[in-house]
């Protein structure tokens, strides 16, 4: 999945729509969302992915591992305010 949003998404706009049109029928992993995450360049369309992707996580007390994929600590505090709600 990767590797597809990759080379076929030019934007972060086509990335975002080629990963959640896979999302109500998949699972990931932490590292899988990480590395999905990293496909983006715009903070606030990573923050918008992590916080839906987290739904789909099958090993949520990994999901640490997701918020070193931003580069902004506020962006980090808002994922780990969103986490601990859920």
């Amino acid at each position: 999945m990767v590797k597809a949003v990759k080379r076929e998404g030019r934007t972060d706009d086509s990335k975002m729509i080629m990963i959640t049109s896979t999302t109500q029928f998949s699972r990931f992993t932490s590292r899988q969302i990480y590395d999905l995450v990293k496909t983006l360049n715009f903070e606030n369309n990573k923050l918008q992915l992590a916080k839906q992707l987290f739904s789909n996580c099958v090993d949520k007390q990994n999901f640490y591992q997701v918020y070193s994929a931003f580069n902004f600590e506020s962006s980090k505090r808002e994922l780990i305010d969103f986490v601990g709600k859920k």
